[in-house]
């Protein structure tokens, strides 16, 4: 599955069209927009749950009877619930933007589409009869497992599975109960199709250092109370109001270091990871205590140091540890400004840990200036095409790099966001040419002026 964003006529962006969940990098200038669509983007997929109605879960409904009913997305369905989640779309993208920005911003128009891959199909089965429940999992599951703790429940069950094309079997990736007095059956579905579409998502905005240095004194004069919430028939839900005068991206990122509690069982999901990062990157490892709070150790030194004591780089990068030993699991990282305080060689080190991250599942939206990390992006490119193509892996030694760093070309798409004479950017997307990759004109024109400013120098000093 692919999901893409299309967005006309926004801040100082002209055109865009870019692919949202997989491996996604921005470059361009400052100043250009790059920061405003990863912050779109980022609103688009909080207001999932206002997007998916009755109406387009209506739209998925392949069969209805007494005793079940079945929803599907699949090549059939899709493009009748994006028209009708496009509605949607048009309909509430003011509120999207006043809410994420904080501010009204002016927009063109913005368009959701949902690529499915060949044969991808989800069903969503739902029923309020355990016996219906039991005869389709074990009619589309290998293994059902046991579900026997549904077992004559006095509730509505609804299930969901993702066929699997290449084995014929299919994969469980949900199950929803309801109270059938509450009449939440909607409410069931809707969270099913969102477990599809929606992602857990981490905004790490730019100036993570300064973040991380004071969002404790940001919350010390401040209570929930600016939060507002409300209460419906499905419990307390936040209202989309923000009396703190920045975007919601940034509050949320804030409430996610006050917050943050550390989960043992993450830890030891992600040990190879994060060994990578500790020994790599950040030379040294970072623990938290109810009674320290957060601590940095190095490597060499062996000294605890408060956050406030370490180097920029370890404040810069440290929301990485945190998202991944969070008892808050994330599906998707966007990143604003990548490099930031990182040493070129520890920029080299990054991409490699984002690649080891891309392939256990993780996501990525990144926006960088940086050439180094970019060129060391596309030589892991071209160098994990050569060993698809021929199946050569002895030349990861020679580059010293791993199995682990390298990426699927498939799943990276890169865009240029290119400034037009009217101060307009239009977002290109660059395509990998199978000699040299991916090139980009903005790097490569700074570039050719320091070499050519060098060679002046050098003309001009030759003599003394």
């Amino acid at each position: 599955m692919q999901i893409w964003i299309e967005v006309t006529d926004f801040a100082k962006i002209k055109y865009a069209r870019v692919c949202v969940n997989k491996y996604t990098l921005f470059v361009g200038p400052n100043n250009c927009g790059k920061t405003f669509l990863m912050q779109l983007i980022e609103g688009i997929n909080d207001a999932w749950s206002e997007l998916v109605d009755e109406r387009s879960i209506i739209s998925l409904c392949r069969e209805s009877n007494d005793n079940h009913t079945i929803y599907e997305l699949s090549a059939s369905t899709i493009e009748q619930f994006m028209s009708i989640i496009n509605e949607n779309v048009h309909e509430k993208i003011e509120d999207i933007i006043l809410t994420e920005f904080n501010r009204k911003i002016n927009v063109g128009n913005v368009k959701i589409d949902i690529c499915l891959d060949k044969d991808e199909k989800y069903i969503i089965y739902n029923s309020d009869y355990f016996s219906e429940i039991t005869r389709f999992l074990e009619e589309k599951l290998e293994n059902s497992g046991n579900i026997d703790f549904l077992n004559n429940m006095d509730r509505n069950i609804s299930v969901l599975i993702e066929e699997i094309p290449e084995d014929g079997q299919a994969k469980l990736k949900g199950i929803y109960l309801s109270l059938k007095q509450n009449k939440t059956i909607w409410k069931n579905i809707e969270n099913l199709v969102l477990e599809i579409i929606e992602r857990k998502s981490l905004f790490m905005p730019a100036s993570r250092n300064g973040l991380m240095l004071l969002y404790k004194d940001f919350f010390a004069n401040k209570m929930d109370s600016v939060v507002a919430y409300r209460f419906n028939e499905f419990g307390v839900e936040k209202q989309r109001e923000n009396s703190l005068n920045i975007t919601s991206h940034m509050y949320k990122f804030l409430r996610f270091l006050q917050t943050y509690h550390e989960d043992q069982m993450a830890k030891e999901q992600l040990e190879k990871e994060i060994a990578f990062f500790e020994k790599n990157i950040i030379d040294g490892k970072i623990s938290v205590d109810q009674k320290n709070g957060m601590v940095y150790t190095s490597r060499e030194e062996q000294v605890n140091s408060p956050m406030y004591l370490t180097s920029a780089m370890v404040n810069e990068v440290a929301p990485f540890y945190l998202a991944m030993t969070s008892t808050e699991q994330y599906d998707r990282f966007i990143i604003d400004e990548i490099e930031a305080s990182l040493h070129p060689q520890k920029q080299l080190e990054m991409v490699r840990f984002l690649n080891r991250l891309r392939n256990n599942g993780a996501e990525f939206i990144i926006s960088t200036h940086s050439d180094t990390f970019v060129n060391r992006l596309n030589n892991i490119v071209l160098i994990s095409k050569y060993i698809k193509r021929t199946g050569e892996k002895n030349v990861l030694h020679e580059l010293e790099i791993e199995e682990q760093d390298l990426i699927d070309d498939g799943d990276l798409f890169v865009y240029e966001f290119v400034v037009k004479e009217n101060g307009k950017s239009v977002v290109v997307e660059k395509n990998c040419d199978s000699k040299y990759g991916y090139q980009f004109d903005l790097f490569t024109s700074a570039a050719l002026e320091v070499y050519n400013e060098a060679f002046k120098v050098g003309e001009i000093i030759k003599d003394e």
